[in-house]
């Protein structure tokens, strides 16, 4: 059974960006409790002032997509084909006229 891997590491590249947008957020302003930034609102931010962070986020959803689509390759597969004949017993073997 594969290991699926691509939740967690969303989530990690997640925290990573957005503690990357926290430091340089929090850069140039006091340090302490004065600087009034929680680490939700400091997401939040990142989220909306750094656009590559959403657009890294929706590459490696991407990518997880295209490894998914990749493993159907090995899934079992059905299919399955119907006909049906219109034509009598008397006219087993012959041709039918042309209408």
């Amino acid at each position: 059974m594969p290991i699926k891997r691509g939740p967690k590491l969303g989530r990690a590249a997640t925290c990573i960006a957005a503690m990357a947008a926290l430091a340089g957020a929090l850069q140039g302003q006091p340090a302490g409790p004065s600087a009034g930034l929680t680490i939700s609102q400091a997401v939040e931010d990142a989220l909306r002032n750094y656009p590559s962070i959403r657009v890294t986020q929706e590459q490696m959803n991407a990518a997880a997509a295209g490894i998914r689509l990749a493993q159907t390759a090995y899934l079992p597969r059905v299919d399955g084909l119907a006909q049906i004949n219109r034509g009598s017993a008397r006219s087993y073997g012959s041709q039918r006229p042309a209408s």
